[in-house]
C-alpha cells in the first residue's frame, strides 16, 4: 500500500470519528439526544472512514482544485450526493416506520443501500474514468448509507426531513474536512526530516 493510500486511509478514520461525534452534537441540539448510537457508532465508522479515505485516495480530481483546502469539503458534498437519488425515493414513497418495520419495509432499505453502490460507481467513473476509483466510491456511498444515510427512508417526507438533511450536509463536510487537512498532515508528517 503507497504512503499516500494508507494517509487517506487513516485519515478517513479519524474523519469518521469526528463525524459521528459532530452528527451526534448536532443532533441532540435539534433533534434528540442519541447517546445510545452514538456509542456503537464510535465503533462502527473507522472501517466505513477508512473506505471513504481510499475512495478519496483514488480521485485525482479533487488533488487538482485549486485550493488544496477545497478538496475536502469538495469530497464531503459528493459523499452527500451519493444519498440524494435515495432521498428522491424516500420523499416520493413515504418514510419507513421503525417503530412497525415489516417485511417491505426491510426489504426497501436494503434495496435502497445497495442502490447506493452503482450510484457512487457512477459518480467515481464520471470523475476519473477508472474502475479501481469507480469502485473505491461505490464501496464509499454504501458505508455512508449504513452510518448516516439510513435517516432517510426513516424521515422520508416528513417534516423533519429538511433539517436532517441539513445535519447530514454539514457531517459530510465536517468528514471530507477533516480527511482532507488530516490526510495532508499525515503525508506531510512523513516527509518531514526528522531532527
Amino acid at each position: 500500500m503507497e504512503s499516500s493510500t494508507r494517509a487517506s486511509c487513516v485519515a478517513g478514520a479519524v474523519a469518521a470519528i469526528v463525524a459521528v461525534v459532530f452528527f451526534a452534537t448536532v443532533h441532540w441540539y435539534f433533534v434528540f439526544p442519541i447517546l445510545d448510537i452514538l456509542f456503537l457508532g464510535l465503533v462502527m465508522v473507522p472501517p466505513i472512514g477508512v473506505a471513504a479515505g481510499w475512495a478519496f485516495d483514488e480521485l485525482e480530481t479533487f488533488r487538482r482544485l485549486p485550493s488544496r483546502h477545497l478538496a475536502g469539503p469538495a469530497f464531503g458534498l459528493l459523499l452527500f450526493a451519493t444519498l440524494l437519488p435515495i432521498a428522491l425515493l424516500a420523499a416520493t414513497h413515504g418514510n419507513v416506520d421503525m417503530n412497525a418495520l415489516t417485511g417491505t419495509d426491510y426489504a426497501r432499505l436494503v434495496i435502497e443501500l445497495v442502490l447506493l453502490f452503482p450510484i457512487g460507481m457512477a459518480i467515481g467513473w464520471a470523475l476519473e474514468r477508472r474502475l479501481q476509483a469507480s469502485i473505491a466510491v461505490g464501496i464509499a456511498a454504501i458505508g455512508i448509507g449504513v452510518a448516516i444515510g439510513h435517516n432517510i427512508p426513516i424521515l422520508g417526507s416528513s417534516p423533519v426531513a429538511g433539517k436532517m438533511y441539513v445535519v447530514i450536509l454539514a457531517t459530510e463536510l465536517v468528514a471530507g474536512t477533516v480527511l482532507a487537512e488530516t490526510r495532508d498532515f499525515l503525508i506531510g508528517s512523513a516527509k518531514a526530516p526528522v531532527a
